[in-house]
């Protein structure tokens, strides 16, 4: 009861709850598990919530300082360090789970168990060249120019209803199987499909190129304007899109399949073994489908200064610029339907089980994502 009171107390990562193989929210993790208890029952609410943030490129620590003597209670950036630290691919991640509605129960050999739940996952790429752009595209020290790739910036964010259903069975001695089954439901997604930004400084004279190619893909109810005469995308309005939440995120036809499997092997009396895989599955949009695509270059040549202060043609050369650089960034856009991936987890484990009461884990976790692993 002290628990139900205070949440935060029992707030737990996937990691951990791993090995909670007595708590019936990790079978989740694992679909080989099974419990001696004849039924467990989830209800809304009080059974399981879940959150989690994670990112790969820096600390808090490396990001953020406080100021000393009278700017002691200012809080600044240090993006020096920052630069330091971020890797050439660095992502921010946050999930939430939210149990609905669920129970497991035992047959003879069989565990069976059901759950209906509420899930999303965001993540954002962030190239380590972004924290770069702060000293602009030329190294002074050196008197050379400075490219930049900027090509991992982007988003996957994906919120989807699941309703599973699985069981698990010891199929002989000290080894025991589990398949989860899962019907999902997608209420929306925004994933960059492609994503190519590239800054190329030339030198005597200074010359800067910009060439990208962005695939943005997204169901979400949105209005889109056209141009008249060039069909490309002029604006994009959200003002209306919540105001069908029922047809729009639950009623539609985003529809998609996953699978979980699992075992878990006793090598002997004190040491566990155990594997699986969690969220091998898609989803098929075809509901309030958005396709953004946009390929283009701009050149921006370097101007004298002098010339452009007393030309009469000031407005002129600006307005070009920012035609120019507008131009680059249009955008097409159709309403095919696309098919998503979730994120598949790998988990492999060993429990060595020092006595009745201690237990020590060992947990290697594998995520797959942008057609890479990430430990």
């Amino acid at each position: 009861m002290v628990f139900l009171i205070l949440p935060s107390t029992v707030f737990s990562q996937d990691n951990t709850l791993y090995f909670m193989h007595t708590n019936p929210q990790a079978i989740h993790t694992n679909p080989a598990l099974g419990y001696k208890c004849v039924t467990y029952i989830e209800l809304p609410a009080i059974s399981s919530l879940r959150f989690s943030y994670g990112n790969s490129g820096f600390a808090y620590k490396d990001a953020f300082y406080h100021g000393t003597g009278a700017q002691s209670d200012s809080l600044y950036i240090d993006f020096d360090q920052l630069d330091k630290k971020m890797k050439n691919r660095n992502y921010i991640r946050n999930a939430y789970s939210v149990n609905i509605l669920g129970a497991g129960f035992r047959i003879k050999d069989y565990f069976f168990h059901f759950n209906v739940s509420s899930h999303g996952d965001t993540r954002v790429g962030i190239p380590g060249d972004l924290m770069s752009l702060t000293d602009g595209n030329w190294d002074s020290s050196e008197d050379v120019p400075r490219d930049f790739d900027l090509s991992t910036l982007g988003v996957n964010a994906v919120s989807y209803t699941q309703v599973a259903a699985g069981l698990s069975k010891e199929i002989t001695k000290g080894l025991r199987i589990g398949f989860t089954v899962k019907y999902l439901l997608g209420s929306g997604t925004l994933t960059t499909r492609k994503s190519n930004l590239e800054f190329t400084t030339q030198a005597d004279p200074i010359v800067l190129d910009v060439s990208t190619r962005y695939n943005i893909y997204a169901s979400f109810p949105a209005e889109v304007t056209y141009n008249n005469f060039t069909d490309l995308v002029e604006r994009v309005n959200f003002d209306n899109s919540f105001s069908d939440p029922v047809h729009d995120f639950i009623l539609n036809r985003n529809r998609g399949l996953a699978v979980d499997a699992g075992i878990l092997y006793d090598y002997s009396e004190k040491i566990l073994l155990s594997a699986s895989i969690v969220d091998l599955g898609f989803i098929r949009w075809r509901s309030n489908i958005n396709r953004f695509e946009s390929e283009g270059q701009f050149t921006f040549r370097g101007f004298d200064l002098l010339n452009y202060s007393g030309g009469t043609d000031q407005t002129d050369l600006l307005q070009a610029l920012l035609d120019s650089i507008q131009d680059s960034w249009q955008f097409v856009n159709s309403n095919d339907p696309f098919t998503s991936m979730l994120t598949p987890k790998i988990y492999t484990g060993g429990l060595y089980k020092m006595n009745k009461k201690i237990a020590f884990g060992a947990l290697l976790r594998t995520d797959f994502f942008d057609r890479r692993t990430h430990f």
